[in-house]
């Protein structure tokens, strides 16, 4: 199923990455596993019953968004060139879309609620790194960089790991890091080409 799931998403979607198309696929994998079905059609015929088992398996919202924008992304490669309103099937992938945005607006406004008093969750507390862990582990990545010189590939490495764990620690951007492209400043003639 799987290929089949990257297939279509890789056909409607081109300009996704591969690690989006990768997390879609498994999403979408998992909330048919939640509602024990093998059926691609399920996410938007049994769109109540995903919605209802989403809640119940993942109480982080974050996960639950994820799982729902997923089924919102696939479903609509599911579309045909049909008229929608004579077409059933469109009609109740239309359908299924719009519950899922509700669900997804209303994690939105949680999201906006929870971060207006920044207060962390117990999930969050737990596996969230503290400032002075943060500070211990940048220490003991810098401390194992030569900056005189790289003439190795661990020495390589060591430079590599300070600069990662720094663009995670300091730089809100997740996802975008996995396929971001990292220059030194000598390689770049003009900052603005970068935004190409």
């Amino acid at each position: 199923m799987n290929i089949i799931i990257t297939s279509n998403l890789n056909t409607y979607y081109p300009e996704l990455a591969l690690p989006t198309i990768r997390s879609y696929t498994s999403n979408i994998t998992k909330v048919l596993d939640l509602i024990e079905s093998t059926n691609i059609d399920d996410l938007f015929l049994k769109y109540d019953k995903i919605i209802k088992k989403v809640k119940e398996e993942y109480p982080e919202i974050g996960t639950r968004k994820c799982k729902y924008s997923s089924c919102v992304s696939y479903i609509k490669t599911l579309l045909t060139n049909e008229d929608n309103k004579r077409n059933k099937r469109n009609k109740k992938i239309i359908e299924a879309r719009t519950k899922y945005n509700i669900e997804i607006d209303i994690i939105k406004k949680e999201t906006i609620k929870k971060l207006s008093k920044f207060e962390k969750t117990k999930h969050e507390e737990d596996a969230w790194l503290n400032p002075e862990e943060i500070k211990l582990i940048d220490d003991n990545l810098y401390n194992k960089v030569s900056f005189n010189e790289i003439n190795t590939l661990e020495e390589l490495k060591n430079f590599r790991n300070l600069v990662i764990f720094r663009f995670y620690t300091e730089i809100a951007n997740r996802c975008e890091l996995s396929i971001s492209k990292l220059y030194y400043n000598s390689e770049v003639d003009n900052i603005d080409n970068l935004n190409k």
